[in-house]
């Protein structure tokens, strides 16, 4: 974390990475759709949310750091619409970064 008066990172941190394709569908709950993750992320994006306040998760494809073994060039994502797992090279895509782990 960054010091008292210091300009860094994102919301106050540095150590942001990609997270790789079990960490994105660990949050996929299939109960759900548009978007099929647990309610903990999709607090919903409204007027007075801040990045530390609210999580939100939009029903799309987002990246993950996990390259496609089979398909060079390719790295695995996660649709939240439904919760599929599928490969992409040069889309758009969104991302969900993550700290810790690993």
């Amino acid at each position: 974390q960054c010091g008292a008066g210091e300009l860094c990172g994102f919301v106050g941190y540095s150590d942001w990475r990609l997270p790789n394709v079990k960490e994105l569908v660990s949050i996929v709950n299939y109960e759900n759709t548009g978007p099929a993750v647990s309610e903990a992320f999709n607090t919903g994006c409204v007027d007075g949310c801040t990045l530390e306040s609210c999580s939100c998760t939009f029903y799309s494809n987002y990246w993950s750091s996990t390259f496609c073994p089979r398909c060079p060039g390719f790295a695995w994502d996660v649709n939240f619409n439904y919760g599929t797992v599928g490969d992409s090279r040069n889309d758009l895509r969104r991302v969900r970064a993550v700290r810790g782990g690993l």
